[in-house]
């Protein structure tokens, strides 16, 4: 019965999950250069590149402080 309660929690948030993205693009369909989609496209890489590699220096710096 554990098993089946941690599956559900986990299928749960992975419906969770796929809700939270999909708001998220069609927002961006939306708002994001709406009558150019390949600047649009282009943009929202730039946009996704820069956050992973500004979380990937913050990582880095937090763990100089260990």
């Amino acid at each position: 019965m554990k098993l089946l309660k941690n599956n559900l929690g986990y299928l749960t948030l992975a419906i969770g999950i796929v809700f939270v993205w999909r708001g998220v693009w069609g927002l961006a369909d939306l708002y994001l250069i709406p009558s150019n989609l390949p600047i649009s496209f282009i943009v929202s890489v730039l946009i996704g590149v820069t956050i992973l590699f500004l979380h990937d220096i913050r990582k880095k710096d937090l763990s100089e402080l260990e």
